[in-house]
């Protein structure tokens, strides 16, 4: 193996993060965050951009409402639960990060959720899925299949036994 045979995969994975990157140089700032810091007629221009319309448009006009009224229900909530962090510094904005993150570890009902979600996820990672769906394709040549039955195999075997998960994730959603 050649010295540098690790450059062409570090070049090549690097070319989609910096497309990345400079593609989100132009992109305008979320009208959430601008109706946040208080910068409304930005937050409508770019809104009005989005949705197609002109910046006095009725549908345009609703969805400000809307994003202003969460807005406003947020910093209610930020200075009712946090008064030491009311003030809206780069400081807080952080350290408010924390104090979220600890208030999900400090009832009983949030801890249960937070150990179920992680818990799952760990689980899931632990019964080697991944390697197994790594070695696929290895072990179903040896079995004799051929690349096109192995992708098949792979991907849950057959359309038919989707339909059932789709419609019972429907159901769940009713």
């Amino acid at each position: 193996m050649a010295r540098g045979s690790w450059l062409v995969p570090a070049c090549l994975q690097l070319g989609p993060g910096l497309i990345l990157f400079f593609g989100m140089l132009c992109m305008p700032f979320s009208p959430r965050w601008l109706v946040h810091h208080n910068r409304e007629d930005e937050a409508r221009k770019v809104l009005a951009s989005l949705r197609g319309l002109t910046q006095d448009h009725e549908l345009v006009d609703l969805e400000i409402l809307e994003i202003r009224t969460q807005s406003m229900f947020e910093k209610r909530t930020v200075a009712e639960k946090f008064p030491h962090l009311r003030e809206q510094t780069a400081w807080n904005t952080f350290r408010l990060q924390f104090v979220a993150i600890k208030s999900l570890f400090q009832s009983k009902g949030m801890f249960k959720r937070v150990v179920v979600a992680t818990g799952t996820i760990f689980l899931q990672q632990w019964t080697g899925i991944n390697a197994v769906l790594y070695y696929a394709p290895t072990i179903f040549k040896q079995l004799g299949l051929s690349s096109k039955h192995h992708v098949f195999a792979r991907n849950g075997g057959s359309w038919d036994r989707h339909v059932p998960r789709r419609d019972y994730l429907r159901s769940l959603d009713r």
